[in-house]
């Protein structure tokens, strides 16, 4: 028996594992108004330094994450969780499997970007441990704003 996912609003079998650019792809197109197609996971996942997982809740696609990892340092570079599965803790469980897979392959420091007017994805990694480092003036075009780059140490 897997480990359990639950929320005020759902429970359910837990399952983490290696994404597949399909599945990214319709995951990202779900999640974003700016979307990587199947095509440009294919592209960054060539990339030895680049990985991804997807979270399954009995059996279904509710999330993922792809990130490089240049030792010691991880950058996040998409991270979704699909509408219906939202505001229930799947984020902070997929950025906890993300830290813990860092941790045994020697990861010191997650590094991200995130939309300034973003105030979930902010709360998020606040409450994850995240700092702002610095701000990327005029860096995101759709829709116009600044880029907050992120950091947090793994202790």
């Amino acid at each position: 028996m897997g480990e359990r996912f639950s929320s005020y609003f759902f429970a359910g079998e837990w399952e983490w594992r290696p994404g597949i650019p399909e599945e990214l792809g319709r995951l990202d197109t779900i999640c974003f108004v700016r979307q990587w197609q199947s095509q440009d996971f294919d592209q960054v996942l060539a990339q030895k330094t680049t990985h991804a997982w997807t979270g399954r809740i009995s059996g279904e696609s509710a999330g993922y994450v792809c990130v490089q990892f240049i030792p010691p340092e991880l950058e996040i570079l998409r991270l979704g969780v699909i509408p219906e599965f939202r505001n229930q803790g799947l984020a902070r469980k997929i950025l906890k499997e993300l830290e813990s897979w860092a941790r045994t392959v020697g990861g010191e420091t997650i590094f991200l970007e995130v939309h300034e007017t973003n105030h979930p994805a902010r709360r998020l990694y606040a409450g994850r441990g995240f700092q702002e480092v610095k701000i990327r003036k005029g860096h995101y075009t759709n829709p116009p704003g600044n880029a907050l780059l992120l950091r947090k140490t793994l202790g």
